[in-house]
């Protein structure tokens, strides 16, 4: 239970999962069993679109840009800016590892009271769009044009069905 829970006597614990079949069972579109599968199915579904954008998205980065604190851009072995990375995913959207996050966190979601789910959901999505705007400043900066016209075909969050760029 969230600490704001107990003082305020919200959510008695429970996750939202039942609540929402309730609900959805309520309308007449599906039993309870069926509102609950497809709870169920759009959590998983959820929960492997997140993982793969992670995967795919880290896959394209080295592991130690995927782990360092830092901001980093591509560069050749002089350390002189080469580029961004737009390969894989990185054509479709900028950003598929916060995408990614932010999917897991819906699926997890389900799981949480709702205080909690709506806590986590916000606080992550506005967290990872501060993230991103510091990213984006940073490699206007240090990139330049290149990537100005990457961030100009490219979305940030929400992929296109066809690639923007051509493979780095």
């Amino acid at each position: 239970m969230a600490p704001w829970d107990y003082a305020l006597h919200l959510d008695q614990g429970r996750s939202i999962w039942l609540p929402a079949a309730l609900t959805i069972a309520r309308t007449g579109v599906l039993s309870l069993v069926g509102a609950s599968n497809a709870l169920l199915i759009a959590g998983i579904l959820f929960a492997v679109a997140g993982a793969t954008l992670r995967t795919w998205g880290a896959a394209y980065l080295s592991s130690a840009v995927v782990k360092d604190g830092a901001m980093h851009t591509a560069v050749d072995g002089a350390a002189h800016v080469t580029g961004v990375v737009a390969d894989g995913p990185y054509r479709h959207l900028r950003n598929p590892l916060y995408l990614g996050t932010w999917l897991h966190t819906f699926a997890l979601a389900l799981l949480m009271p709702a205080s909690g789910a709506v806590f986590a959901i916000v606080l992550i999505g506005v967290e990872q769009l501060r993230l991103i705007g510091g990213e984006e400043s940073f490699l206007e900066r240090t990139v330049g044009a290149p990537y100005v016209a990457y961030k100009g075909r490219v979305p940030s969050l929400w992929p296109a069905l066809k690639a923007r760029v051509a493979g780095s």
